[in-house]
């Protein structure tokens, strides 16, 4: 054993009575046993201006779902907003995890509210029609064939926010944020790690 220089602190529990107990495991993947989650939940879940994620949900308003979900603590609705490419790994959910962090560290000290811009969407895979002059030169069967060989519809959004202080005063620079979007589904945020 090494010698120890000074106080050694060993966590054991933490206990708040009537909330929550949680106990120290080293052995734990997760570091422990927590109690009392269920009732943190039911504390907190009228508190949310947010439940969930609409399914047609626009590209600025899922931006703004997403700062809720930091300012009001809520993970769960943190994860829904992101794209589910980007947390199908252990290690991608623990960098998903670690970036939760530096927002909820963001919103506690350097801002409290976030404005978002207009959207720019544009297609960055597939074909779809509607949108340039292949709709006036290509007839019905031309365009399906081209749908046919290029795949699925990938569309990306770029919202760019802005961050304000407690004093109303912008914190930083404008930030992009981007959105991913497949064959017309729903909106997921794909750079999760970008500051407000």
């Amino acid at each position: 054993m090494a010698p120890q220089w000074g106080w050694v602190v060993t966590p054991v529990a933490l206990y708040i009575p009537g909330v929550t107990f949680a106990f120290y495991d080293s052995a734990n993947e997760l570091g422990g046993s927590f109690a009392g989650e269920e009732r943190m939940e039911e504390i907190k879940d009228p508190l949310y201006t947010v439940r969930y994620v609409p399914r047609d949900v626009e590209p600025e308003r899922l931006v703004e779902i997403f700062a809720a979900s930091v300012k009001e603590k809520n993970f769960e609705l943190f994860l829904d907003c992101i794209d589910p490419d980007r947390k199908k790994t252990r290690t991608a959910q623990s960098l998903i995890r670690y970036h939760w962090d530096l927002h909820l560290e963001r919103f506690a000290t350097f801002y409290v509210h976030i404005t978002t811009d207009e959207a720019k969407i544009d297609v960055i895979s597939g074909f779809d029609t509607g949108t340039g002059v292949e709709d006036f030169f290509l007839d019905e069967e031309q365009k399906e064939k081209i749908r046919e060989i290029s795949g699925e519809v990938v569309e990306q959004a770029l919202v760019t926010t802005r961050a304000w202080d407690e004093r109303g005063r912008q914190y930083g620079s404008p930030k992009p944020h981007y959105l991913i979007r497949k064959n017309k589904g729903r909106w997921y945020i794909n750079n999760y790690e970008q500051p407000f």
